[in-house]
């Protein structure tokens, strides 16, 4: 997953946001792939590498700094909210939040198949 989303997701997305007819549809997906973390790092490497041939190709990206939000500050921003979350996630199941997982999962139905009789 992390391979498709960062490093062929990455590369299809720069494409698409390179080409004239398909700018909405390359800064839609940008945003939407935002949601794997190693995308975000995967963008800004891309992003930082080829910015001045973006630029070329789109003189609207030329912002003052590398830090707007459409550029490299929308991922340090995304990073940023995934360690939050995820962190919370990880205090969250360290307290013990999540054990009434294991209390649903005894409430299921056990297998009912008879064990194999030994000859």
């Amino acid at each position: 997953m992390h391979f498709v989303f960062a490093g062929i997701g990455a590369i299809i997305v720069f494409i698409l946001r390179l080409i004239p007819s398909t700018f909405e549809v390359g800064d839609a997906l940008n945003w939407a792939f935002k949601i794997v973390p190693s995308y975000c790092l995967t963008s800004t490497i891309l992003l930082d590498a080829s910015f001045t041939g973006l630029v070329l190709r789109r003189p609207s990206l030329a912002k003052s700094s590398m830090y707007d939000i459409s550029l490299v500050g929308g991922n340090v921003l995304v990073i940023m909210l995934h360690f939050i979350f995820w962190n919370f996630i990880l205090l969250l199941i360290e307290l013990g939040a999540f054990n009434w997982t294991l209390k649903l999962l005894n409430l299921l139905p056990k297998n009912k198949i008879p064990p194999k009789a030994m000859s």
